[in-house]
């Protein structure tokens, strides 16, 4: 038995189950998605007919060369064509053919330092992992800004700390 309506939050608002009977409800089988909500906004007549989701984003990651950015780019485009609420967010490096043809296609692009894997035993290889670490807490810091649901990887330098990070 509750003094109070349970409340909870629904797609970003404060709710309560508009319904509500203390002795009826068990809260052990409460399912919030399944009850009739009404907002918590001290106006009792004003209802929440319609909450505006939040766009889900995808975190697209691939770049150096046409043949990472043109096939990330288009899956982009088909997933945008199926499901519309999808945003994809791209992220790239500086002065790569990423940075010109991402935001030409019309989505965002991040920026993130790519450390490319050096192809002889060489004193570069001392740098590749400190490289690596900074460039995958980059990518977390973006997964976190953007609240990134799901990536993809396409190749290149800057995949691998994406696909780490995600």
């Amino acid at each position: 038995r509750f003094d109070r309506p349970v409340v909870g939050w629904h797609h970003g608002v404060r709710c309560a189950p508009r319904a509500f009977d203390n002795d009826a409800l068990d809260t052990d089988a409460l399912d919030y998605h399944a009850l009739d909500y009404h907002a918590l906004d001290n106006h009792p007549t004003k209802r929440t007919t319609h909450v505006k989701p939040s766009p889900r984003r995808v975190l697209f990651a691939g770049g150096g060369t046409a043949g990472h950015v043109f096939p990330a780019l288009a899956v982009a485009r088909a997933l945008v064509t199926l499901e519309p609420d999808i945003e994809p967010v791209f992220v790239g490096t500086r002065d790569r053919l990423e940075d010109r043809l991402v935001p030409a296609a019309g989505f965002r692009l991040h920026h993130v330092e790519a450390i490319p894997l050096p192809r002889r035993l060489s004193p570069e290889l001392l740098k590749v992992r400190g490289g690596v670490m900074r460039a995958v807490t980059a990518f977390e810091q973006i997964i976190a800004y953007e609240q990134i649901l799901g990536a993809a990887t396409f190749g290149g330098y800057v995949s691998f700390p994406a696909s780490w990070a995600a």
